[in-house]
């Protein structure tokens, strides 16, 4: 019912409904019931052993524990061989709500995902795919605010996936959405080292060198086109070396766009436009189609000046889209 009216009326009133449900709970069983919420809300999943594991919980309470979270947080078996079972709330909304409310502020939400990380088991599939999510959700490590913690998470996730790309690929993105091109460097360094070839960092670093062009102060014109021809050249490279994809042609277009506005070099944005026709015909998505569309207008208003290498939804540069 709760749900149901979320639904209809979309309003934070409703949540006092679960508020005072909170209220009345003991602070042990508050305790779990936020941590159960917050994970799931951030689509990992939440098993008995994680939270036994990061709240320090003895298995002797743990019966009355679960008996006073009766109808609030439900158990289910992931693995009967195992031993490992599930706890989940009502409804992933109800998770929402809880733990939008009980992890409001920034320093108990970093100190969830720190206790969350440092108790990963990265040996079981199910606290694996929990830490993916904490790293590409937004309920995740995207909710803080503080660049300087973000950083410190995704280091402290890849210390604890260290083979796994995601994390490593985020790092990434997130220093060249701050400008922290030094830093994007570094890690870009770092990702081939440890984990070898990678379409994602390989489309990050072209974005990177695409950037340096544009942000580096005391440089000569021809050493920043010098720097679009090597962005030029990694994403071509990318797109010779793994499946068609929309995101690395996009940043073809975009490097296109560059090099046509600043000196009438055309080659790259013709060739991004051409392979998103032919990859339009074979994929049929209609956002093909909208990229496509996006990059021919931007295209068109060469003439009136400077083309901004902006996408619609706001976020600077293609190439920071991961998959």
């Amino acid at each position: 019912m709760f749900v149901c009216l979320k639904n209809i009326f979309a309003n934070d009133n409703l949540d006092n409904i679960l508020l005072q449900e909170y209220a009345e709970l003991s602070s042990e069983a508050k305790d779990v019931y936020r941590y159960v919420a917050a994970i799931q809300s951030l689509g990992g999943f939440v098993h008995r052993q994680l939270i036994m594991r990061i709240q320090g919980i003895s298995g002797t309470g743990l019966d009355a524990l679960l008996g006073q979270l009766d109808g609030i947080v439900n158990e289910y078996t992931i693995d009967d061989r195992k031993g490992i079972f599930g706890w989940c709330t009502r409804h992933d909304v109800i998770a929402e709500v809880i733990a939008k409310w009980k992890f409001s502020d920034q320093d108990e939400l970093f100190e969830l995902l720190e206790n969350l990380i440092d108790g990963l088991n990265p040996s079981e599939r199910i606290e694996m795919e929990t830490a993916i999510a904490i790293a590409t959700n937004d309920g995740g490590i995207a909710r803080l605010t503080d660049l300087s913690r973000q950083i410190v998470l995704f280091h402290r996730l890849i210390d604890t996936i260290p083979a796994h790309r995601t994390p490593r690929r985020r790092l990434v993105r997130l220093y060249i959405k701050n400008d922290r091109l030094n830093d994007a460097d570094n890690a870009i360094a770092m990702a081939e080292r440890s984990i070898g070839n990678d379409p994602v960092i390989m489309r990050h670093k072209a974005v990177l060198t695409l950037r340096k062009s544009e942000v580096t102060p005391g440089i000569e014109e021809n050493d920043r086109k010098a720097m679009l021809l090597d962005a030029e050249g990694i994403i071509r490279r990318c797109i010779s070396q793994y499946e068609s994809d929309l995101y690395s042609y996009r940043t073809l277009g975009e490097i296109g766009l560059a090099l046509a506005s600043k000196y009438g070099d055309f080659s790259a944005i013709d060739d991004a436009i051409d392979a998103l026709l032919d990859f339009e015909r074979i994929n049929g998505d209609p956002e093909i189609q909208a990229v496509r569309r996006r990059l021919e207008g931007q295209l068109r208003s060469i003439g009136d000046g400077a083309v901004p290498v902006v996408l619609e939804d706001g976020e600077v540069e293609a190439g920071l889209v991961d998959i």
